[in-house]
């Protein structure tokens, strides 16, 4: 290490405990090693993002009206074992006139039907799973259950729809099946291009709706090809509880940076306000009286994309003749607890494209023998806890081997499909696994643990957690001073090893084990103090355990 990188090294630590010095107070619930909102100081780890596993394509063209299946969809859990998937498709009889909104039901979130609704006919024919048919020039953008409490029951699921203004709408429904629509739109500005995604939001107890913007910033200085402006990814909220109060001035949350290459631009969102929306309730604080609120973080998993330059087969090999703003699309992730500032921890893909084959006759790539995935993937809104296995989660996203602008080829190349990834464990704090026996050494800023009076039993604090066999983690817990305090020192602590999505800290009092700091929750500030070696931290949790 040169003097000048020893200095910067040292700065950023200064930087960081300067920055969370001041204390965080913490409610029942799970906190994600995301960033560093926990963390005062580390030394020997660093955030690791984690990708999800692919499992296959879950939905398939198999009826005219879906000849194209199109890559705004949706994912929601309308109730126990009700799991719905929302995507937009269009057939022949549509020509390119009209699309339409299906759905898919499952009872598991794995195996999908389509049913046959009687409600909205495709040349003719009532059997099919259509529940809306929107005009050419608008599209049906997100699907979701309406978490605030004091809804109206024919408002339970909501969906933001747009025209050719690109002004954001709403429609309602009591079902998710039969809708109404609110045509004045609730932001008059060009919000609504690619899949706005309204959210309610249970600590402000107002809805926030993200959606992409046209920004007019022109990059040719850099790209020199066939589109002149660049997107970002903007939020706003309503002036109060009200669906229909939206304030109608947006703010930039997200877009592309100077990290990232010429020619990159920013796709949807696909927004979530993990874990509150959508619901998962297994993942919700148990056993806790009065907290009207739990910790909760956005996630959004914007597609990144690569504006192709007009003609030029070396940028361009997936087809020897691109159209006006096409390009490759390959999902990311990113996080913030307010919404307003989202933050990487990598541009790695969260879920890349999949593997294609190049045609050695024209040179393109793609050719037969390639990924369903290969040309472009793009999230769909929504996740769910897996019913199997309640240690992981399901994720759904949309893929074809075309490209983004080839939208009228399509046609039985595109589905959708599934990937799961660890409880909580889309990031995590990772020390280096490449040394023998490294110690990392992790210290929260000062922390406040939630009334004891919310929790009838004791208060535990939970680690989703994962070691080598070689690996451990031990912790003690830091009075205001930087002391340990006795009975929960590292010396009298139960080394953790193994790997678990929920492990109490445990410390051994003169013979009786003890895993309740519920003593600790008065008003006094903590802190906790990590050291572990061939570990990965995701996730800390403040339970209740009755």
């Amino acid at each position: 290490m040169t003097m000048h990188t020893a200095i910067v090294a040292v700065l950023a630590t200064l930087l960081l405990v300067g920055i969370h010095a001041q204390q965080f107070d913490l409610e029942y619930g799970t906190y994600l090693f995301h960033d560093s909102t926990l963390v005062q100081s580390m030394k020997g780890a660093s955030f690791e993002q984690h990708r999800p596993i692919k499992q296959g394509k879950i939905i398939v063209r198999d009826f005219d009206w879906e000849t194209v299946i199109f890559f705004y969809t949706s994912a929601i859990q309308a109730g126990p074992g009700d799991y719905r998937l929302y995507y937009t498709c269009w057939g022949p009889a549509n020509a390119e006139k009209t699309e339409n909104l299906c759905v898919a039901q499952s009872k598991d979130g794995i195996t999908w039907t389509k049913p046959k609704l009687g409600l909205i006919p495709y040349d003719g024919n009532y059997e099919t799973n259509i529940v809306w048919t929107f005009d050419w020039t608008g599209w049906p953008n997100t699907v979701n259950i309406d978490q605030n409490p004091d809804a109206h029951p024919d408002q339970r699921f909501v969906m933001t729809y747009d025209k050719a203004d690109r002004f954001l709408r709403v429609a309602s429904s009591p079902d998710g099946y039969k809708w109404q629509t609110l045509e004045s739109p609730l932001i008059a500005s060009q919000f609504a291009d690619t899949q706005t995604v309204p959210i309610w939001d249970h600590r402000l107890e107002k809805y926030v709706v993200f959606g992409r913007v046209d920004n007019n910033f022109n990059r040719h200085d850099e790209c020199t090809g066939n589109y002149n402006s660049y997107r970002s990814i903007e939020r706003t909220a309503t002036l109060n509880s009200s669906i229909d109060s939206f304030v109608n001035k947006t703010t930039t949350v997200m877009t592309w940076d100077k990290l990232d290459p010429v020619c990159v631009d920013i796709y949807n969102s696909a927004a979530v306000l993990y874990p509150t929306d959508p619901l998962m309730p297994n993942y919700l604080p148990k056993n806790v009286a009065g907290q009207k609120t739990s910790p909760s973080v956005y996630i959004v998993f914007p597609s990144y994309t690569f504006h192709m330059q007009n003609g030029t087969t070396p940028i361009n090999p997936y087809t020897l003749n691109f159209g006006h703003n096409d390009n490759l699309l390959d999902i990311h992730l990113a996080f913030s607890s307010s919404g307003l500032n989202f933050s990487y921890v990598t541009k790695e893909p969260f879920i890349p494209r999949g593997i294609g084959i190049r045609n050695m006759t024209d040179g393109t790539f793609n050719s037969v023998g390639s990924d369903w995935d290969a040309g472009f993937v793009f999230m769909s809104r929504g996740m769910f806890e897996d019913v199997y296995s309640p240690n992981y989660i399901n994720l759904y996203y949309f893929g074809t081997q075309k490209t983004h602008s080839s939208a009228g080829d399509y046609q039985n190349l595109s589905a959708m499909g599934r990937a799961s990834i660890r409880r909580d464990g889309f990031v995590s704090l990772t020390t280096d696994y490449n040394l023998p026996m490294p110690q990392a050494a992790i210290v929260t800023r000062p922390l406040v643990l939630p009334s004891a009076s919310l929790c009838s039993g004791k208060q535990e604090l939970h680690v989703n957690i994962e070691t080598s066999i070689a690996g451990f983690v031990s912790v003690e817990i830091l009075n205001s001073a930087g002391q340990p305090i006795p009975g929960y020192t590292r010396a009298e602590f139960i080394s953790i090893k193994g790997n678990f999505i929920r492990v109490p800290l445990m410390w051994n009092v003169a013979g009786v084990y003890n895993t309740d700091v519920k003593k600790l929750a008065n008003n006094q500030t903590i802190q906790l103090s990590f050291e572990m070696s061939h570990t990965k931290l995701y996730a800390l949790e403040v339970a209740c355990v009755v």
